[in-house]
């Protein structure tokens, strides 16, 4: 079946993550069986089209519609390109545009309340003050933190390979605060007990999961008495955010965040305030002139 020759392509040679497998199959499944199993050489942009006009009627969120169109993109391209299809229906399907989604961004206090929270007694705590650390001071994504081995990380040199999306590799530095956590966690007894090499263990001493790390989050962050929209990745903003406030290039920021377009980055410029009255300032002739006669 073509669309399960498409899912092997995209694991085994363009080694895409689990999450963003399931995704590719959870949408090309509810796909075919929108159009009745028909074959898909026959499908034309009209079924597509009538395919996302009834996702639109289902009051699907459009970023899942576009998401359910990105996946038809690449499993036509994929047909076009390794299984002879003559023609791609998704050339005459325009692009469904979103609008950027402003991330939020926790405050220094906020993060300092929700680390503290953390009772770092126990080695299961341990570990969960040292995957929060990494998740603000570092940046690093959800998968990125869970996929980590001790071989991945030089606390004397305080860097970290991380195996970022599409099995890309990129070095992080982390602070002297992270080293210290991190050198507690790994001289902590429990440690080397469980699956060989890897960082962050479960209760049952195996790899921990990404379900499990997120549930640990919302916990610490209902103790915290925070917003229960603070997750994982709104820590990965928030330090992006902290970065751009204090004068780091978007360059660099890209870079240690693993973003493949700088375009991806650039949205971090609409919720820092703090940078943006910095450039004013520098930048407007009068700004600056009254700054300099006071």
């Amino acid at each position: 079946m073509q669309i399960s020759r498409f899912l092997e392509f995209m694991k085994g040679v363009k080694r895409v993550s689990p999450h963003t497998l399931r995704a590719y199959e959870s949408d090309l499944r509810s796909f075919h069986d929108f159009v009745l199993q028909k074959p898909i050489e026959s499908i034309s942009k009209y079924e597509i089209r009538s395919f996302l006009m009834a996702l639109h009627k289902e009051n699907i969120s459009k970023k899942t519609v576009a998401r359910k169109a990105a996946s038809l993109r690449s499993f036509f391209r994929y047909l076009v390109l390794h299984e002879n299809l003559e023609r791609n229906p998704m050339d005459l399907i325009d692009p469904i545009k979103q609008e950027a989604c402003i991330p939020r961004a926790v405050t220094k206090e906020e993060i300092e309340i929700l680390l503290n929270c953390v009772d770092p007694s126990s080695f299961s705590g341990l570990r969960d003050r040292c995957i929060l650390e990494l998740f603000y001071c570092s940046g690093l994504r959800l998968s990125e933190v869970v996929a980590l081995n001790w071989d991945d990380i030089s606390l004397e040199e305080r860097l970290v390979l991380v195996r970022g999306k599409g099995n890309k590799s990129r070095i992080v530095p982390f602070t002297h605060t992270v080293k210290n956590w991190l050198h507690h966690y790994r001289e902590h007894p429990q440690n080397g007990l469980g699956e060989p090499g890897v960082v962050f263990l479960n209760k049952f001493q195996k790899r921990i999961t990404c379900r499990s790390v997120d549930r640990m989050c919302k916990s610490v962050v209902k103790k915290a008495g925070l917003s229960p929209l603070i997750t994982p990745h709104v820590l990965r903003h928030s330090i992006a955010t902290h970065w751009l406030d204090r004068g780091m290039d978007l360059k660099s920021i890209q870079e240690i965040l693993g973003h493949e377009s700088l375009g991806t980055t650039q949205i971090y410029t609409k919720v820092s305030k703090t940078k943006k009255e910095e450039v004013y300032n520098k930048s407007h002739p009068l700004v600056l002139g009254k700054i300099k006669s006071e």
